[in-house]
C-alpha cells in the first residue's frame, strides 16, 4: 500500500513537472499576446530608444511612430514583423501578485521597442508589446492586471523593428 502510494505521488510530481515544461516552452502567436481584433485597430503608437557612444558623449536615439486617426498600413506591418517570432511564457508570469517591473538584465543591448495598439470599441482596448532585449519581451494589456513576460524564439524580430522604425519614424536625438 506505501509502495502504491509513493509512486501515485511520484507520478503526480512528474506530471506537473512536464506540464509546467509544456506550457514554459510552448510557443505562442503573436496574435495570442495582442488581445485585439486587427480590424478594431484605431491608433498605434510605436518607438524605439536606442543607446549609442559618439566622440565620449551618450546619446538615445528615439524613433517614434505615432498614428491616432489616419491609419496607413503602419498597424499591418508592425504586426506582420511581431509574428516573425513565436512567444514562450516566463515562470514569472504564475507568481500570483503579479509583475510590476521588468529589466533587460543582462541580455540588454542599449535598445528597446515599444509597439502600443489602440482599439477604440466599447472596451476601450489597448496592448502594449515592449522589447527589453532581443530575448526578452514584456506585454500589458487592458485585460490583465500588471505586466507578462515572454521570450521570443526569434532573436531578429527586434532587429526588424529597430530597422522599420528606423526608416518609416521620426527622429529625436537627446543627450544622457
Amino acid at each position: 500500500m506505501k509502495k502504491r502510494i509513493g509512486f501515485i505521488i511520484i507520478a503526480v510530481i512528474i506530471a506537473l513537472i512536464i506540464c509546467l515544461l509544456t506550457w514554459r516552452f510552448l510557443p505562442q502567436s503573436s496574435s495570442s499576446l495582442i488581445s485585439i481584433d486587427k480590424s478594431s485597430i484605431t491608433g498605434i503608437s510605436a518607438y524605439a530608444m536606442i543607446r549609442t557612444f559618439e566622440n565620449g558623449q551618450s546619446y538615445t536615439d528615439t524613433y517614434r511612430i505615432d498614428k491616432q486617426e489616419e491609419l496607413g498600413n503602419e498597424q499591418e506591418e508592425l504586426a506582420e514583423i511581431l509574428a516573425t517570432s513565436r512567444y514562450q511564457q516566463d515562470f514569472r508570469n504564475l507568481w500570483p501578485w503579479g509583475i510590476d517591473s521588468v529589466s533587460g538584465g543582462r541580455y540588454y543591448d542599449g535598445r528597446t521597442v515599444t509597439v502600443t495598439f489602440y482599439s477604440s470599441n466599447a472596451e476601450n482596448q489597448y496592448a502594449e508589446i515592449m522589447f527589453m532585449s532581443s530575448g526578452l519581451v514584456v506585454v500589458q494589456t487592458d485585460k490583465h492586471p500588471g505586466m507578462c513576460i515572454y521570450h521570443p524564439t526569434s532573436k531578429e524580430t527586434l532587429d526588424k523593428l529597430v530597422q522599420y522604425l528606423q526608416t518609416n519614424g521620426i527622429k529625436e536625438r537627446l543627450s544622457d
